[in-house]
């Protein structure tokens, strides 16, 4: 019985072993081939996803949710950087704007996940909670640099940045008077004889 358990069991373990390895030596190379649209694609795409999980973590005070968000943010950090380096060492502008703003829209989600764990931080009861979301605004300071390191690397490169919205007031409104004269005065009758 117990050679029939291991001649079974050795393969599947080699199987599997086999396939874990294959898995992690493949993935690095496909992500190489990406490419920097294709990076700043998955960029945007992680921008979004860690802003979604960041609204969450601030909405339950999950710090793992934040702690998720906070790894999303630093793979799409990766991304736009390495697109911004190689849009100033080609010259090209127009990949240079698209890293621009891909990191602007980075910073956005930086900005949520800084919220969501300063919201946790002050929230928490639990002093390993707390602890930890402190450790995720310091964290999300840092990548906040790193973030603000690769727009200036873009605007010197050429990328400009979009001008803000301008506020414009709504118009004024325009009162009516309903009567131009006074209103006649009724004269009602007593309600008692007083």
């Amino acid at each position: 019985m117990e050679t029939y358990l291991k001649s079974r069991i050795v393969p599947l373990i080699v199987f599997v072993v086999s396939l874990l390895a294959i898995t992690f030596l493949v993935a690095p190379v496909i992500a190489q081939e990406m490419t920097p649209e294709e990076k700043l694609e998955r960029a945007n795409a992680l921008s979004a996803e860690a802003s979604e999980i960041a609204t969450r973590a601030k909405e339950t005070g999950d710090v793992k949710l934040a702690q998720k968000a906070l790894n999303l943010i630093k793979e799409a950090s990766a991304l736009i950087s390495d697109v911004s380096s190689i849009a100033k060492d080609t010259g090209n502008a127009d990949l240079n704007q698209k890293a621009y703003n891909a990191a602007n829209n980075l910073g956005t989600a930086i900005n949520l996940v800084s919220e969501a764990a300063v919201n946790i931080a002050q929230t928490s009861a639990d002093p390993g909670t707390v602890t930890a979301a402190n450790e995720i605004i310091g964290k999300a300071e840092a990548a906040q640099d790193i973030n603000k390191a690769t727009m200036d690397v873009a605007m010197t490169s050429g990328a400009v940045p979009s001008p803000p919205e301008a506020y414009e007031p709504p118009e004024a409104p325009v009162f009516e008077v309903p009567f131009e004269e006074e209103p006649p005065i009724q004269d009602t009758e007593p309600a008692s004889p007083v």
